[in-house]
């Protein structure tokens, strides 16, 4: 099998980061044509508010329980992070964190607004799509709030990230390195 030309990578909390890496599944498992890989650090233990990542998601442990462990790796080891938001709701502490380790680390960040209308979130697929280029990114970190802070983070992060990679995989020379 040839090398993945892709990756979305996540620390699996259940919220945005469990919608993005839901969404990169699902890509994988209706799209034969495009290599996507799916990883990212997660908590020791698969730790998740409470309960324990599913193991269907392929992610590392780091060596510790902290969440912050797993926000660092994943940011470390990516080209760039994107951060999706729900309109009418502020980032958590661990989406903050994140958003202040990627400057700290000197790795590109960008935030999008998820919006209930779709013609703006149309924009905000393309906006992501000429940041990744710019930005030459082919090794994606994506953040997000917990659903327990942003209900419908999840669904509305699955939605975002499975469109933005349909786009991707339209254009054959996106994913060549």
């Amino acid at each position: 099998m040839s090398e993945p030309k892709f990756t979305i990578r996540s620390d699996g909390q259940f919220g945005a980061d469990i919608g993005a890496l839901d969404a990169a599944i699902e890509f994988n498992e209706t799209n034969k044509f495009f290599i996507l890989e799916i990883t990212g650090w997660c908590p020791k233990e698969r730790k998740a508010e409470g309960a324990k990542i599913d193991k269907k998601y392929p992610l590392k442990e780091t060596t510790t329980k902290k969440y912050n462990q797993a926000i660092e790796q994943n940011i470390q080891d990516s080209d760039g992070t994107l951060i999706l938001l729900l309109e009418g709701n502020n980032a958590d502490k661990e989406t903050n964190y994140a958003i202040e380790k990627a400057i700290d680390f000197n790795k590109p960040s960008k935030t999008i607004i998820l919006s209930k209308d779709s013609q703006e979130n149309i924009k905000n697929i393309n906006q992501t799509l000429n940041w990744l280029k710019d930005t030459k990114i082919e090794h994606l970190n994506v953040k997000g709030p917990r659903e327990s802070n942003t209900s419908g983070i999840g669904e509305k992060t699955h939605s975002f990230i499975l469109d933005l990679l349909k786009e991707i995989s339209k254009d054959p020379d996106f994913f060549k390195k």
